[in-house]
């Protein structure tokens, strides 16, 4: 199964101290967010990714392609330009990069891959985005339920809980399951300073 990893959007306060790299370029512990994102999902067996780029999508492609010589130890001949490598990494991954453009919405960029994931199930994930969830567990939850699609979600946190002042009352679309094999809007209202029970896409 194809784990496709959405890696077009533009940098953010995640990358602004690190020269406005793409956000999935982010280092944390010495290795690139997507490092981390594909280990996570090839722990569990998951080796064929599909990379959407699109903000300065050379940079993944240029990791990508020399990920051998960035995870290995090497030695350079400067005479005949010969390159040894030491400790070549173990990961078994396959990984497709593809430039699915700058502004492009997740919908746009799942589409522009549609001839690589049409004939089986595949898994969408952020590419800023780590997680702990039991991606076996989904994978068995959406296979014994035969829905079009699973979605992880996540309680929301920090400013999106609280507001000061009890206003006036809003509504804004949220979207459930509906027991058919499609997606079914419907409006959540709330009134300023009361607290939010709600999720958000979890990735």
């Amino acid at each position: 199964m194809k784990v496709v990893i959405l890696a077009g959007g533009r940098p953010s306060t995640i990358t602004d101290e690190q020269g406005g790299i793409p956000k999935p370029m982010a280092e944390i512990g010495g290795r690139p967010l997507i490092w981390h994102i594909m280990k996570s999902f090839s722990s569990h067996g998951f080796q064929d990714f599909i990379v959407c780029g699109g903000y300065k999508v050379e940079m993944l492609k240029e990791y990508f392609l020399n990920y051998e010589y960035y995870e290995s130890d090497i030695t350079i001949d400067l005479g005949n330009g010969s390159v040894q490598v030491h400790n070549r990494p173990q990961e078994e991954w396959k990984v497709m990069v593809v430039n699915t453009g700058l502004n492009a919405s997740t919908a746009q960029r799942v589409a522009q891959i549609e001839n690589y994931i049409r004939e089986e199930d595949f898994i969408v994930t952020y590419g800023d985005c780590l997680s702990d969830i039991d991606i076996l567990g989904l994978l068995d939850f959406h296979r014994k339920h035969k829905k079009l699609v699973t979605l992880a979600v996540a309680g929301t946190r920090g400013r999106c809980l609280l507001f000061r002042k009890p206003t006036h009352s809003f509504c804004f679309p949220l979207y459930q399951s509906s027991g058919q094999r499609y997606l079914r809007t419907y409006h959540y209202c709330k009134t300023y300073g009361e607290r939010w029970n709600l999720v958000r896409n979890g990735g």
